[in-house]
């Protein structure tokens, strides 16, 4: 794939800097791991929450071959803006970044 990447890029003299890998990874909102928990060593019943809960965000995140890294993309699931988390002082920070919030029905 590298080798048919650079003969294009030679070929039709294509600006390296318009060569981007992109990536996408689902992240839980409330991670569900339950290897640690806060419980007293030795507890007889340990509560778990959020174990159930299956909300997922998708981060795509791009970086051409120059070295420029892209701003992230954050998509959440739904249809309007109330899909987008509140604003608060974490979305302020993202707008700061310029991160790319965006939602889809099926994200």
């Amino acid at each position: 794939m590298a080798h048919k990447v650079a003969y294009l890029v030679k070929a039709y003299n294509i600006l390296v800097c318009l060569v981007i890998n992109t990536n996408q990874i689902k992240v839980h909102l409330m991670p569900t791991r339950g290897d640690k928990t806060w419980e007293t060593k030795g507890a007889k019943h340990i509560q778990v929450f959020g174990i159930e809960d299956k909300r997922q965000i998708t981060n795509v995140v791009s970086f051409a071959t120059n070295g420029t890294i892209l701003p992230l993309q954050i998509v959440f699931q739904g249809t309007t803006n109330w899909s987008f988390p509140p604003m608060n002082e974490g979305k302020r920070t993202c707008s700061f970044f310029g991160f790319h919030l965006t939602y889809s029905c099926n994200h």
